[in-house]
């Protein structure tokens, strides 16, 4: 508000465009716009945002459901890879350093229907968080799903299989996630959250080869 004989005060507008597509579909734009609190100031962003069709199986009101899945065959008995994966404190090796991610507490148990793990990790340069999951389903030496209770998804449920096969066993991870905050979720997960997940799964399987060894080489077929 002016008084008078005084100018009105500027008013700084900032817009922002981002616009990423990953598929050939049309993108749909979204907007946000609020002020700052210590004068008046608005800025503007515009995005869009196309989801990739081989990952985007349904929607819910808020975005998409991704889907991630991995398998590997490493060359050691079903039972003890089972122990192993089995094991919460194993995670910590398996994960890139880079996370920073530790158990703060729930994984000395053995693993079970219920059981509740609190993990904490960092997810940019000096930010930390929270994450608790439960370990939903047991199948001793078949398979278990964890699944986010709290945590920066909105949903991630986290399936691990487990088969024997000739010369090892094959492990098997199926994920359906989604994030939060809609279109801003989506453009996140375009730029960087995707890759991310990528990284970690791929230093999972780099890790594996390391402590066990490469995959059996396939046995040939005789005349």
């Amino acid at each position: 508000m002016s008084h008078s004989g005084q100018s009105p005060a500027p008013i700084l507008r900032i817009s922002v465009g981002v616009c990423v597509s990953v598929s050939s579909r049309a993108p749909a734009f979204a907007s946000l716009a609020f002020a700052l609190p210590w004068g008046f100031c608005q800025i503007t962003v515009r995005w869009a945002v196309s989801h990739p069709t081989v990952e985007r199986r349904k929607t819910t009101d808020m975005g998409a459901i991704h889907h991630l899945e991995r398998r590997q065959v490493i060359p050691i008995p079903l039972q003890e890879a089972w122990d192993y994966f089995a094991t919460p404190r194993n995670l910590e090796e398996m994960t890139p350093a880079s996370l920073s991610f530790q158990i703060q507490w729930g994984g000395e148990e053995p693993m079970h229907p219920g059981q509740l793990i609190g993990y904490r990790v960092k997810v940019a340069p000096g930010t930390y968080v929270n994450w608790l999951t439960e370990i939903t389903v047991v199948e001793p030496g078949v398979a278990f799903v964890d699944e986010q209770r709290r945590g920066p998804y909105r949903l991630w449920h986290h399936l691990h299989r487990f088969m024997s096969v000739p010369g090892g066993t094959q492990c098997l991870d199926r994920v359906r996630y989604e994030l939060p905050f809609g279109p801003l979720g989506a453009a996140l997960h375009a730029l960087w959250i995707k890759r991310q997940l990528m990284h970690i799964f791929d230093f999972r399987t780099d890790h594996l080869v390391r402590r066990f060894g490469p995959a059996p080489a396939p046995v040939l077929g005789k005349d």
